[in-house]
């Protein structure tokens, strides 16, 4: 048949939308930049708003405020130093003592051992051994010793109230000791109390430093109001300061009570050193987690947590963390960025961004601690992280979205089959959001109704309408069922491709789609018999001229920006 005789160019509005195919909606985007950056914003949006609520839920969880203080801990072991400090001498009281006395070091003996220590030139002395009832005897000695040693500090048991009790044996003692030290909540030792408040009742590192003498710490390096991270809130009462500690714990010379009391230690040892006597007695069960050492290894007797702190003060230097605002600051550009990368990026590309600035990060932290300057990354990671992750899940719910919407307006024209494997093949015959001109394998088939234009002349417009409805739906049916593509509608003409949109790759495959379209040839010529039986009387019947040919011809879209449409053009399509 002539194809001269259907005006094939008219096409039915948006019959391709969804089939990869660039509709008036797509092509303005692609056409208008603004467009696609007022959606490219509106999506950042979105995503930054859906991390920005996880990650309030994971500081709601107490998960941010933890990571930071594991981060200050990793990033703190990595710049501290491990060597002893030679300021500072640990007298230990420890198993072999309790068996050599019994279980129970006398007060009197414990009296001998700090006068040897004094005798010895000790600068300062901290007893980390409480004394609150007399006991094995010789608690007299012990009252003696305390009246006139000056630069002795005791521990005693603090009352709920907060007042020290001071046991008969030490009532004359001049100074007395908070054994507590201030913990995080995650239970690790990482501050100590600098303020003028704890001039009464000051921890033992505290009293040992001003004993023997050392500047009071700069409360410039205290934290304060709006400090970042953990300690976003302080008490201006009572100021705190993150201390640089050691890594190595014991960071001090370690001698035994048995051989301060059996005199093997040459009394020099202790000449112009602080001295802190405690016990590391399995039974003592005074130990504590102490930051950097806990990375490393366990809990630590009370003695030495002392001692790390009391070297941090006598330092005189502190860790201060940037400010609240400067990570609030840090933390919404990473969300921004972040969900920037998931929206532009593949998601493979993205999560390989989202790793590559969680590392830049963590080194930014490194170096900022080796400044003793603490940068809590734990809000700024879990933002770029979360901001990628969300975009990339927005991004890709969308494109699934797409998928969907253009597999089913696509299964409109073809069989689920056909539309499910062009979506997946889509890669080969896509570019720029539509159908390149693509040369391909195909069998063409035309059909019209023999005379039905004169006969619509005498016809009424709605029952013309109403017959090309019936004759239309029936012959599209039996070309999807045959795995044809219905490539447009011209009044009572019909234009069905096979073998596309998707190329074949085999002769097999070619030889098919020639096979389904002459199977579908018959089954249309029976299907017009099934129609003409049940016309009415007054109906013409139905006559079908159709028209086959296969060979090469080129797929892709014509029209402008408003509308595009696919379709198979060639001398292929002549012939047919």
């Amino acid at each position: 048949m002539s194809s001269g005789t259907l005006p094939w160019r008219r096409t039915r509005p948006d019959a391709f939308a969804g089939f990869g195919v660039v509709d008036s909606r797509v092509r303005a985007v692609l056409l208008n930049p603004g467009r696609v950056l007022e959606r490219a914003s509106v999506a950042i949006a979105l995503s930054a708003v859906l991390a920005w609520c996880a990650l309030q839920a994971l500081a709601a969880l107490d998960i941010v405020r933890r990571l930071d203080w594991w981060w200050y801990d990793h990033a703190r072991a990595i710049t501290a130093t491990a060597a002893n400090d030679p300021r500072i001498t640990v007298v230990v009281r420890g198993d072999p003592e309790l068996r050599r006395f019994g279980g129970c070091v006398p007060d009197s003996t414990l009296a001998r051992a700090l006068d040897s220590l004094t005798a010895g030139g000790a600068r300062a002395i901290g007893v980390d051994l409480f004394r609150d009832t007399p006991l094995c005897g010789g608690a007299e000695e012990l009252s003696v010793f305390a009246a006139r040693a000056k630069n002795v500090a005791f521990v005693v048991e603090r009352q709920p109230s907060g007042r020290l009790v001071r046991p008969a044996s030490l009532a004359a003692a001049q100074v007395l000791a908070d054994p507590q030290v201030l913990r995080d909540a995650d239970g690790v030792v990482r501050r100590a109390p600098v303020s003028a408040s704890d001039s009464v009742n000051p921890p033992l590192a505290n009293a040992v430093a001003r004993l023997g003498g050392a500047a009071r710490f700069p409360l410039s390096l205290a934290l304060r109001d709006g400090a970042a991270g953990a300690y976003m809130t302080q008490d201006s009462v009572r100021r705190t300061a993150l201390l640089p500690l050691p890594i190595g714990i014991p960071n001090a010379d370690t001698v035994a009570l048995l051989d301060v009391l059996d005199g093997t230690v040459p009394r020099e040892v202790f000449r112009g050193r602080y001295v802190l006597v405690g016990s590391t007695a399995t039974s003592a069960g005074d130990r504590h987690l102490i930051s950097p050492a806990n990375v490393i290894g366990d809990d630590v007797p009370g003695v030495f947590v002392h001692a790390a702190l009391l070297g941090g003060l006598l330092d005189g230097q502190g860790i201060m963390p940037v400010s609240d605002m400067a990570v609030h600051m840090a933390t919404a550009a990473c969300l921004v960025v972040g969900a920037t990368v998931g929206l532009l990026l593949t998601p493979l590309l993205s999560f390989v961004a989202a790793a590559f600035a969680v590392v830049t990060i963590g080194a930014a932290g490194v170096r900022s601690m080796e400044s003793a300057i603490w940068i809590p990354i734990a809000a700024p990671v879990f933002s770029f992280v979360l901001g990628t992750s969300v975009a990339v899940g927005v991004s890709q719910f969308r494109a699934r979205q797409r998928a969907r919407l253009a597999q089913l307006l696509f299964s409109q024209f073809v069989t689920r089959d056909i539309a499910d494997a062009a979506w997946r093949e889509r890669h080969t015959y896509l570019s720029g959001g539509r159908p390149a001109p693509l040369p391909l394998p195909v069998t063409v088939l035309f059909l019209d109704l023999r005379g039905f234009t004169s006969s619509a002349e005498l016809m009424d417009p709605v029952e013309v309408m109403r017959r090309l409805g019936v004759f239309t739906e029936a012959m599209t049916d039996e070309i999807t069922k045959h795995g044809g593509l219905v490539d447009d509608y011209a009044g009572d003409g019909i234009k069905a491709d096979f073998g596309a949109p998707v190329p074949r790759k085999s002769q097999d495959e070619i030889a098919g789609d020639a096979r389904n379209a002459v199977r579908c040839a018959l089954a249309i010529a029976r299907r017009v018999a099934v129609l003409d039986a049940s016309r009415a009387a007054t109906d013409a019947p139905f006559s079908v001229r159709i028209g086959l040919h296969s060979g090469l011809a080129v797929a892709g879209t014509i029209g402008g920006a408003g509308r595009l449409k696919y379709t198979i053009v060639g001398d292929t399509v002549n012939v047919a």
